[in-house]
């Protein structure tokens, strides 16, 4: 797949108000899904998942068209004091994201930054520079998480998109959002929240909410917050704002308390989700594979590699193409075989494979009271690398992170499929 330098093309009438990042690359042509975004006085409202957005880091004012004021990195308790004080458009609701609502506005096809520039214009990005990195207001809180990162908060990096954990006294720069505004007709894409019950201050995470002086972060808003308070209602179980519901091998909802079943429906974001067996059949934990996309449209410019690593999954016969360890061959044998009634399977775009990550437990970073035998490793998403078409995006299920490896490494996958 060709990859395209800025400038973009670009379905709204945005590209004289705006500069674009000389530097930006992307793996196709970037267009801005005008269904999906309403832009209007410098917000950017996200119909998919109801955000609101101001379309400037740091609360940069606008001077004309432009944004500035994109090297005033602050502190995490800076940027969340700096947050809390804004009135805007009429709206004082407005707060630093959670790790996914951060993540869910990442254009993984691009790099440089990955971004839409149209929605979110003038963002020049720079290597190691601090204003490239993003606060979340999601506090780390797993007690399982190493020494380095226990008291640290998740951020993502604009320069590709990548998550990671850093100090809380580290320095970087911020979005704000909001909820709303709330419309009648349902969210095309509900986000998960993140799993986050609990609160920080400077040195310490871990705590009850609120924290005085560090008002506004994850574990306050949202349906995590909600379910902590007895408030949400839910069709299936899960941890805080989860809401799964078991399915058997005929795609039939099972109550909580079933020993065995086949599948999980999110019954918030609508995804049906495969279950791993520990069983040595098609759908056991330990199987790996390469990742193999023969779609020129949507492999990012490189196939992947279809028999690299040999019999490292149920099945394998090196005579015939069908049973290779490859995310491909993977799929066709599962929607053959019609798990849970359906033949419509597919291996999950990285926003999706993210929304399944619990942020409050690690090892593995899932409900592993619906999701049982997650190996505490990598699994693919069918998201390639924009920086590096040999590479496809996945997660780690060990510790909630996110990278990019390369196509011919032997992965765990989970595949996916809407529910009707």
């Amino acid at each position: 797949m060709r990859k395209f330098k800025a400038p973009l093309i670009i379905s709204l009438m945005l590209l004289n108000a705006q500069k674009i990042s000389a530097n930006q690359v992307c793996n196709t042509h970037q267009v801005v899904d005008a269904l999906r975004f309403n832009i209007t006085n410098h917000l950017v409202y996200d119909n998919k998942t109801n955000l609101t957005w101001y379309s400037c880091r740091n609360y940069g004012k606008k001077n004309s068209s432009e944004c500035v004021d994109y090297h005033a990195v602050k502190t995490w308790q800076e940027a969340l004091k700096a947050v809390e004080g804004v009135t805007y458009a009429g709206y004082s609701d407005w707060r630093l994201p959670s790790i996914k609502e951060l993540n869910s506005i990442i254009e993984y096809s691009c790099y440089y930054p990955a971004l839409n520039l149209s929605l979110f214009p003038n963002q020049v990005i720079n290597e190691d520079h601090l204003e490239n990195t993003v606060w979340s207001s999601t506090p780390a809180i797993s007690a399982r998480l190493p020494s380095s990162k226990k008291n640290g908060v998740y951020v993502t990096n604009l320069l590709d998109g990548h998550s990671s954990v850093i100090p809380k006294s580290s320095q970087a720069s911020y979005f704000m959002v909001r909820q709303g505004p709330v419309h009648s007709k349902p969210v095309e894409r509900p986000l998960n929240d993140t799993g986050i019950t609990m609160c920080a201050d400077d040195l310490v995470n871990r705590l009850d909410c609120p924290v005085i002086g560090f008002e506004g972060q994850d574990a306050q808003y949202g349906r995590d917050a909600l379910a902590a308070a007895g408030l949400l209602s839910k069709i299936g179980g899960g941890n805080a704002g989860f809401d799964f519901t078991k399915l058997d091998a005929n795609g039939n909802d099972l109550p909580a308390s079933s020993s065995k079943w086949s599948c999980v429906r999110d019954n918030h974001t609508g995804l049906i989700w495969e279950v791993k067996t520990d069983d040595g059949g098609l759908h056991d934990k330990d199987d790996r594979y390469s990742w193999y996309n023969p779609d020129r449209n949507t492999n990012g410019g490189s196939s992947g590699y279809q028999n690299i690593a040999g019999a490292i999954c149920y099945g394998y016969d090196g005579s015939h193409k069908t049973t290779y360890c490859n995310t491909y061959a993977y799929v066709r044998r599962v929607n053959q075989q019609g798990l849970c009634g359906a033949n419509d399977w597919r291996l999950p775009n990285n926003g999706e494979l993210r929304s399944l990550v619990d942020y409050s437990v690690i090892h593995p970073a899932i409900d592993s009271g619906y999701f049982p035998h997650t190996q505490i490793s990598l699994y693919w998403s069918s998201s390639p690398s924009a920086r590096n078409d040999r590479h496809a995006l996945c997660i780690n299920f060990s510790s909630s992170g996110d990278n990019a490896n390369f196509k011919g490494n032997i992965m765990h996958v989970r595949l996916v499929k809407a529910s009707h």
